[in-house]
């Protein structure tokens, strides 16, 4: 009878230490877990944040680009009006005299 007592004890005590290190792997799976969610939401962040940085890059370089193109054609229109204002201002000057002469006012 002893030993079946015995062996019964050795036997809760063998589950025992098997609970404890069920109990112990879980707790080392839970922290694995949360360590390598953790480092994956930070990854997932850094990329998102990379992607934003690059597609601001792309839009400053595009609105940079656009920017130029339009102040060199603003500059192109304004001095072809600067060239035809000045080929053509003596005539310019000219018509109006005509004109005032035939209003009958003298210069």
């Amino acid at each position: 009878m002893n030993q079946v007592i015995e062996r019964l004890v050795a036997i809760e005590k063998n589950a025992e230490n098997s609970e404890a290190k069920v109990q112990e792997e879980k707790v080392q799976l839970r922290q694995t877990y949360e360590e390598r969610k953790a480092n994956y939401q930070a990854e997932k962040k850094q990329a998102y944040q990379d992607e934003l940085e690059n597609y601001r890059q792309k839009f400053l370089q595009r609105r940079d680009d656009e920017k130029a193109a339009l102040t060199q054609h603003f500059n192109q229109q304004v001095n072809t009006i600067k060239n035809l204002v000045e080929q053509k201002q003596a005539s310019y000057v000219n018509d109006f005299m005509e004109k005032v002469k035939k209003l009958g006012v003298k210069p």
